[in-house]
């Protein structure tokens, strides 16, 4: 279930990391040209696509790993022992 579930939370966290891109690759960020991209402001057609597959592997991993660790890797709560009378 924490697999299925973990699927709607994929795309909003897609849009979290879209608008991660803004401040980062805005033309008043003095690092923004430093990126690999440059400043979003002088983006082409082709960079809007590099900036979206980017933002869906960003989303999956982040969204997959958590998943995957609170699914597989998180460690499991102890039953409360029997009191032996």
């Amino acid at each position: 279930m924490i697999m299925f579930s973990a699927a709607f939370f994929y795309i909003p966290m897609q849009r979290v990391v879209m608008a991660l891109y803004n401040p980062i690759h805005h033309a008043a960020n003095p690092l923004s040209k430093y990126t690999p991209l440059g400043p979003w402001q002088d983006w082409e057609g082709r960079d809007f696509d590099t900036m979206f597959t980017s933002t869906t592997f960003f989303a999956s991993v982040i969204t997959w790993s958590g998943a995957v660790y609170k699914a597989y890797g998180a460690p499991a709560k102890a039953a409360p022992k029997a009191k032996v009378i």
